[in-house]
């Protein structure tokens, strides 16, 4: 970060005005018509002049502004030699923060339905009220729609397969947990059943489980301990994470939810598995929940609950796609800012700074090699291990994506999710947890240099914040 705000406020060039200072003198002007080799020389060393002076100006600004301002590098410096320095940088940053942000995204999620385009199979029991709901839904959006009945799913094994041929989606409903043991058994029976008549074109799995199920480490590892309990949620979920890493490519997604709970005005909540261990949520919240999921593409697991309204929870009006935004990647990172235009920006500017060809990012941390492509709302990070010879679109070794984008409701924001993880890719936490801390400690130093050099900022320091 020091790196592109020292210039603007380093100490004046030394050597602005040395030619002056040693006494030349300026040519007159008749010696340009008397001579034509003088006047070929003196627009060669004019023009020579001219470059070194622009290069000088665009290494004091970033590569996206030096386009924007082009006047900025001359009058800066005179505004130094006079003491006004501080009053350029503002007068002049006014007229750059002021440009409209016609490229910035403005709904993130707001898109043509992707259930239009899926050919879903619902996978329940007949009389389930989450199951009838979701069906009433999918009935009028997706391009078509397959049920099969868990109950009879084992006997249907050799005819698996050809029930789900055609179908990219399959959505796993089991009745409730009130429904007892022998339900759970039915499911998981079932659930495997379907799992082995998994056609070649069926891309995602979603399962519907509850917040009750946490794996322990004497289910995960010795489950012959547990067979005596019968069936649990927690076997339910891990019958279907074993086929995810056996089956290629084969995208599993969790969706917990709490125990029954009647249909009154409440908040819904929707937060990371590891987040929520109790909770109630309604049949029609869990069928919505699970619709919608599949509508926007969520690709990461996650829990949703009910809570009274009057508690510490988000706002009634708060919209499906905002509360499954986070479960898209998923979200590492998000940030409230007062342009978004100006907040891409920078972060294409400091990736640019770090991660173009030739730069390392192994100085802060970053052990694998990053590659950097430029978006209209952000910027694209994909790891590319040594190995890698694919080309940029293709890279499926993982990421990170910044995207600044102006919701319908609510501040314009920055945020950073991961992207480009293939199947069965390790995530590469250590330099993902290194990038976000390098980004985060120079956004912070950004948004404190803007603050100072803002247009309605009161006054201007001299001293540059270093934190938020």
């Amino acid at each position: 970060m020091q790196t592109f705000l020292s210039p603007l406020l380093g100490k004046p060039d030394t050597a602005w005005g040395s030619r002056r200072q040693q006494g030349a003198t300026p040519r007159a002007p008749g010696n340009f018509s008397s001579n034509s080799a003088d006047f070929l020389g003196s627009a060669t060393a004019m023009s020579l002049a001219a470059l070194g002076a622009s290069y000088i100006g665009c290494r004091c600004l970033s590569r996206p502004w030096r386009n924007t301002c082009p006047a900025f590098p001359k009058a800066a410096k005179a505004a130094h030699t006079r003491g006004l320095r501080h009053v350029a940088v503002r007068s002049l940053f006014k007229k750059f923060f002021e440009k409209e942000d016609t490229d910035i995204m403005h709904d993130t999620l707001k898109q043509p339905s992707a259930v239009d385009n899926h050919r879903v199979a619902v996978c329940g029991f007949p009389k389930d009220e989450i199951t009838k709901d979701l069906i009433s839904r999918l009935e009028k959006t997706s391009k078509s729609l397959q049920w099969i009945s868990l109950a009879d799913a084992p006997d249907l094994v050799l005819e698996m397969e050809e029930k789900l041929a055609g179908c990219d989606v399959a959505i796993i409903c089991p009745p409730r947990s009130e429904e007892g043991v022998t339900a759970l058994s039915a499911t998981l029976a079932g659930l495997r059943s379907v799992l082995s008549g998994l056609p070649n074109g069926l891309r995602k799995v979603v399962l519907l489980s509850q917040v009750s199920a946490q794996r322990s480490r004497l289910g995960s590892f010795i489950p012959f301990f547990r067979q005596y309990r019968g069936a649990s949620w927690d076997d339910i979920e891990h019958e279907l994470m074993s086929a995810a890493r056996t089956c290629c490519p084969l995208q599993a997604v969790i969706i917990r939810i709490g125990t029954h709970c009647s249909q009154v005005p409440s908040a819904v909540r929707c937060l990371p598995l590891d987040q929520v261990i109790d909770g109630s949520t309604s049949s029609a919240v869990a069928a919505q929940a699970i619709f919608h999921a599949l509508e926007f593409g969520v690709d990461t697991s996650f829990a949703v609950v009910e809570e009274p309204f009057g508690l510490e929870v988000p706002s009634r009006s708060q919209s499906w796609s905002e509360l499954l935004l986070p479960f898209v990647g998923p979200e590492l990172w998000r940030a409230e800012v007062d342009d978004a235009h100006r907040a891409a920006m920078f972060v294409q500017s400091w990736a640019e700074e770090f991660f173009r060809e030739g730069k390392g990012a192994l100085r802060f941390g970053v052990k694998t090699p990053v590659d950097m492509r430029k978006t209209a709302t952000g910027v694209i990070l994909k790891y590319r291990p040594p190995t890698a010879k694919a080309r940029f679109e293709d890279l499926q070794e993982g990421g990170i994506e910044f995207i600044a984008e102006i919701p319908s409701v609510g501040h314009a924001r920055l945020r950073a999710k991961r992207c480009a993880y293939g199947w069965k890719v390790s995530c590469k936490r250590n330099s993902e947890k290194a990038l976000m801390h390098k980004f985060a400690q120079d956004w912070a130093q950004g948004e404190g240099f803007h603050r100072q050099f803002s247009p309605s900022s009161p006054e201007v320091s001299d001293e540059i914040l270093t934190e938020r």
